[in-house]
């Protein structure tokens, strides 16, 4: 306002008093610009208690009154203004809170309209919406402008969230483990401190399906923590029904012990046997249920961090037919209010074995109301109760046990952080005992695929091959010796000249009734197109394989482009080439031992031990070497969150620092020192050490710790535990480095990978490494650490860690019936 009354004041007073010998009345345009400025500062005078903020939302449309359709992340953009200015633009669903917009976006169009005011050039918001954190339905989203004084400002619409059963398969895909996490996990659960025995109960009767028990056995057999066992408990019934089957299962694997129980005696008797004094831990499991391949080295995982559990869950979801996982129950922390809401621990869950005294009485599971009271019994007594944030069982439910569910259908309680290995090998080539191929094609088509399929033979030579094909091919099929077992379908006609079948999902569902069944290990489509790849999903394999371009069928364990069919352009390769290499795409998939591997000179080796010798003492305390920096600042975790981790790692694990970087980094790593608590346990060797001089150092030391960087890549070359912190710029599956022991750490984003090249490109400041805590990393570097554990038994951390193994011996009687005490 002072602005301009001054500025009035010299147009419209002093300017023409200055000249007052040639013109006293100032002329026209010196009058209307003074008048201008006397507005202006009127208008602010009286209104210098009311503060005017102005919002607008214009992607999407949001003023015309109709539900906005919300099927995926959705970017609200608009702009706001105010007076006093902004101070933020908040979004709310249904009353809570979902998260602040960005804002600073330039509006030009807006600055037209309100150049006077603060901010008006950049005066624009945008915010992701992530409908993942939000149940499907209807709701109401609201849009609120605060500025800095108490005025604001807000706008309503209804959103209409549809989700299907792809968005959840999507977001499983993103969290669930790899086959390389599982290689890690079985390379390192012998270091695990302590490695309890594990015990399971499963209540057999009547109705139980002989596939569905078999489905869970497979889950337990494939499991990464061996050291299990499973009693199973059956009534007469179930046992004329599956007796047979349980004896050969028994044969098979030792670690399944068969108990059957006359009806008046279900519950009392078998509270006696429940649990024995050598099960450390023990919990539930019904049949048609399956494990994630990692549930129960997360759980011993998790002991070990805290040993004061006594009582440990997991989230769930439900098994939907064969290897078709859906309605996701994420559960909050444990809490009293937890088990009182009646939505209960459900499974899975596992009790340490000094809560027997609790369990007398209450058998394996007869039904629903006794486990709550069995649970109610344990939870009471628990020392300390842990929950595990990840969905590792799969619960088979009928579609009346469903629906009730349905209504926990919120991804919101999810951990955004991730912690996996690179995924190799992508699949497990051992396995791989019944093979489908999808070859629908016309007979020319067809002919072609049998180069591959003869590679196919050579790499599986004991595996069972079945071709899908038309009717027309099945001769042509039979006369490939590498095939077994020919199907026919007719999905196009005989003629190329006409369409192909539609398929809906009456059909769907029929052809996935038909295949499944074949319990296929690996499927694989050799059309080049996407028409028939909805073939392999249907039959449900544990491994599929096809072409596929860009965000085509992201579903696909190996996923091969083609090269297009563009007019003009001549292509450089045969497709019966192409589909020889897919085939071999599925053996380089099963490789697990590919990493890069560097020669260190002898005299680099040397220079490298005296250097460390004159820099660090022999104390024999863990040595841990970080990189802070890399080629480019938008992939570099923030310093203050190295410099945090570093004091942890000094604090909790006695550890020294050795900080490393070229010269152009020393200036970041001398920053972080400064912000150590602990700078006197970190040495600095930035800029001191040659790039093989690097790699001769990382061996002698007991962890890594570095962005995304090629000092990380070399690190995890050598074989020592490496831990690469990822932005969002980049996918893991694709850059994670390549080592025995290498994790990565990164923070699920909606908007990765983008890609971006600069920092000042992100919209969202790289929230994707400013929100991952040190706390995140703090973890992920324990999980890393795991080889060097036994050095660490004395530190802080791991003070009240115990040291047992499970015994490797089997319990139970050599002959076989006598594992049938009531038969």
């Amino acid at each position: 306002m002072l602005k301009y009354l001054g500025q009035a004041f010299h147009q419209h007073i002093g300017r023409p008093c200055w000249r007052f010998g040639t013109r006293f009345i100032p002329d026209r345009p010196h009058r209307k610009r003074s008048w201008l400025y006397l507005r202006k500062a009127l208008a602010l005078w009286l209104g210098r208690d009311k503060t005017m903020v102005w919002l607008t939302c214009d992607q999407p449309d949001i003023q015309g009154g109709e539900p906005v359709a919300i099927r995926g992340p959705t970017v609200f953009r608009g702009w706001a203004l105010s007076t006093r200015g902004i101070a933020s633009v908040t979004f709310s669903c249904d009353g809570i809170v979902l998260g602040e917009a960005c804002r600073g976006q330039p509006r030009p169009d807006v600055v037209a309209l309100a150049s006077h005011l603060r901010q008006s050039s950049r005066c624009g918001f945008h915010y992701l919406l992530d409908p993942r954190s939000i149940a499907a339905g209807s709701h109401e989203l609201t849009i609120k402008a605060q500025s800095y004084g108490a005025a604001s400002v807000s706008a309503t619409c209804k959103i209409e969230v549809i989700r299907s059963r792809d968005d959840y398969a999507a977001w499983r895909r993103k969290r669930a483990v790899t086959p390389g996490t599982v290689a890690w996990m079985k390379r390192h659960v012998d270091f695990l401190l302590d490695r309890p025995s594990i015990t399971l109960f499963m209540k057999l009767n009547a109705a139980v399906e002989l596939g569905s028990l078999f489905t869970t056995i497979r889950s337990l057999q494939e499991q990464v923590y061996p050291h299990w066992r499973m009693h199973v408990y059956c009534d007469k019934a179930s046992f004329e029904k599956l007796g047979e089957s349980l004896g050969r299962l028994t044969a098979q694997d030792s670690r399944i012990d068969v108990y059957v129980e006359s009806p008046n005696d279900a519950v009392d008797s078998s509270g006696s046997v429940c649990v024995r004094a050598e099960d450390d831990l023990w919990g539930l499991i019904d049949a048609g249920d399956v494990l994630d391949p990692n549930a129960l080295f997360e759980a011993v995982y998790q002991l070990n961090r805290d040993p004061q559990i006594d009582f440990i869950y997991t989230d769930e979801d439900s098994l939907l037919g064969r290897e078709v996982r859906d309605f996701p129950v994420l559960k909050p922390d444990w809490s009293s209010e937890l088990f009182a809401s009646g939505t209960g621990i459900g499974r899975l869950w596992l009790a340490r074995q000094r809560l027997v005294p609790e369990a007398a009485g209450c058998g394996p599971a007869a039904n629903s109301i006794e486990e709550r009271r069995l649970l109610l019994k344990l939870t009471q007594k628990a020392q300390k109760i842990g929950h595990i944030k990840s969905v590792l069982y799969g619960r088979h439910l009928t579609p009346g046990q469903i629906r009730p569910m349905a209504a926990h259908y919120s991804m919101a309680a999810d951990a955004r952080t991730v912690i996996a290995g690179a995924p190799l090998p992508m699949m497990k080539l051992e396995g791989i005992e019944n093979i489908l191929l999808v070859m629908l094609d016309h007979l020319g088509d067809v002919l072609l695929t049998f180069p591959a399929i003869e590679r196919l033979r050579q790499m599986f030579p004991q595996a069972h091959i079945t071709a899908l094909v038309g009717s027309w091919s099945e001769s042509l099929a039979r006369g490939n010796e590498s095939i077994d077992e020919i199907l026919t379908y007719d999905f196009f006609d005989a003629s190329s000249a006409e369409p192909h079948r539609r398929i809906d999902a009456v059909e769907a569902d029929r052809i996935e009734q038909w295949l499944s069944p074949g319990g296929f290990d690996l499927a694989v489509d050799f059309r080049r197109e996407p028409e028939t790849r909805d073939f392999l999903r249907l039959s449900r394999a544990r491994y599929t394989a096809g072409f596929a371009q860009g965000k085509e069928a992201a579903w696909l364990t190996v996923a091969l482009p083609c090269e297009p069919n563009v007019q003009w352009l001549r292509p450089r390769r045969h497709v019966a080439q192409e589909l020889i290499h897919l085939v071999e795409m599925i053996g380089v998939a099963g490789r697990a031992d590919i990493r890069p591997r560097l020669a260190i000179a002898p005299g680099e080796d040397f220079a490298v031990k005296e250097l460390l010798v004159a820099a660090l003492p022999d104390d024999g305390r863990l040595l841990v070497a970080i990189h802070p920096g890399s080629g480019r600042s938008i992939k570099c975790w923030p310093a203050e969150h190295f410099a945090g981790l570093a004091d942890r790692l000094t604090e909790r694990l006695q550890a020294r620092i050795v900080w490393f970087g070229s010269k152009n980094e020393m200036a970041l790593v001398d920053s972080i020192l400064e912000q150590m608590r602990f700078r006197s346990e970190a040495v600095s060797l930035a800029g001191r050490l040659s790039i093989a001089q690097l790699a001769a150092a990382f061996r002698h030391f007991d962890l890594f710790i570095g962005n995304d960087s090629g000092p990380t890549h070399l690190a995890a070359g050598t074989g020592m535990p490496t831990l690469c912190i990822c932005s969002g710029t980049i996918d893991p599956i694709q850059w994670a480095p390549l080592g025995p022991a290498a994790l990565v750490v990164y923070r699920l984003m909606t908007c990765s990978p983008c890609y971006l090249r600069d920092r000042e490109e992100c919209p969202f400041e790289v929230a994707c490494l400013r929100e991952l805590g040190v706390a995140e990393v703090w973890e992920a570097a324990l999980r890393t650490l795991l080889p060097r554990w036994h050095k660490l038994v004395h530190t802080p951390e791991f003070a009240q860690a115990k040291r047992t193994v499970a015994p490797h011996g089997i319990r139970k009687p050599a002959d076989v019936s006598a594992a049938f005490p009531s038969a």
